[in-house]
């Protein structure tokens, strides 16, 4: 398949052509899951700053969770893993999930402020 498009939309093309020939069936499905996750988040995103809406610290955490990228990230470790969907969406491996991309999401905008 030959990408066309803008940068990014090139990038990610070439990307999983690459990847999903080494991914198994179930890492690919999480990827494709958590990278549409990621767009509909900054969509999302985009739609409040627009409406300039104001969010509390909890919301804020809630909203930028998806759209930090920090589970499609999670992709490349679990590459060649056949992990199933009752042990990926398992509530404590979320939490986990969440904990790691709060703390990618909270340096980002750290970096941004100070």
């Amino acid at each position: 398949m030959l990408a066309t498009g803008s940068l990014p939309s090139i990038f990610i093309c070439r990307f999983c052509e690459r990847a999903f020939k080494i991914a198994t069936p179930s890492a690919a499905r999480h990827f494709v899951e958590s990278f549409t996750e990621y767009l509909e988040s900054n969509v999302d995103h985009a739609r409040d700053r627009e409406n300039d809406t104001v969010a509390t610290f909890e919301e804020f955490l809630e909203t930028r969770r998806p759209n930090v990228g920090g589970r499609s990230i999670f992709f490349l470790g679990e590459l060649g893993l056949n992990i199933s969907d009752e042990a990926y969406y398992h509530p404590v491996i979320r939490e986990m999930q969440n904990y790691a991309i709060d703390l990618i999401g909270l340096d980002n905008v750290s970096r941004i402020l100070f």
